[in-house]
């Protein structure tokens, strides 16, 4: 059965190993990296992919929406905010790994990201840069290739700061942008993931080399 919220774990960082619990056949049977997550699992129809994962301080979910070609890997954070745990961060990171190979129901299907970031409260440590550092290097190759759009909603300085340097430090290949609305991230989307049209299968296989962030 999936998690409850007795399964909340406490403050301190778990470092044994995964989850046994058996998940929603949607989900599918992989494990989370903590042993007592503070999340828990829902059933959800088309259009839904993936997910959803609901955490700490978020929800993440893969999805299709309107006018945007590929699904899209949706990031929200709560408000009122709470403070993002190393837990959070740790399934958080498996669920995007997984699902990345999972978008398009296990087909190497192209994919956006979506994040949006205004209500997190950032709690850097160890834990989590290595987590973040980890996650990027280990999923570069298929992000490179597949992750068409990167579309990011920030409002913390610190959270923007952190933001450029993995940017800087990892160099993405496709278009990403950090805005202030919801409404600017879709449709930055909608304007680099248009859905297709005739002879833009082709095009797309010739690959596209995005911008840098905007430093603003």
């Amino acid at each position: 059965m999936a998690p409850t919220a007795a399964d909340a774990p406490s403050d301190e960082p778990e470092s044994a190993g995964a989850s046994d619990d058996p998940l929603p056949e949607l989900v599918g049977p992989w494990k989370l990296t903590s042993t007592a997550y503070r999340a828990k699992f829902e059933q959800h129809p088309l259009p839904v992919v993936y997910g959803p994962l609901i955490f700490g301080c978020g929800r993440v979910v893969v999805t299709w929406y309107d006018g945007i070609r590929y699904p899209v890997h949706h990031l929200t954070t709560n408000d009122p905010p709470v403070p993002i745990t190393d837990n959070d961060v740790l399934d958080l990171t498996d669920f995007l790994t997984t699902a990345m190979g999972k978008t398009g129901i296990d087909t190497r299907e192209d994919f956006c990201f979506l994040h949006d970031l205004r209500y997190l409260w950032p709690k850097p440590s160890r834990v989590v840069l290595g987590a973040l550092i980890r996650f990027v290097s280990k999923n570069k190759k298929i992000m490179d290739r597949q992750l068409k759009c990167i579309a990011i909603v920030v409002s913390n300085q610190l959270v923007r700061n952190l933001l450029n340097f993995f940017i800087w430090m990892f160099r993405p290949a496709q278009p990403v942008k950090m805005m202030a609305t919801p409404e600017e991230a879709f449709e930055f989307l909608r304007e680099h993931c248009p859905p297709p049209t005739n002879g833009s299968d082709a095009e797309e296989a010739e690959g596209q080399v995005g911008a840098p962030a905007d430093p603003a």
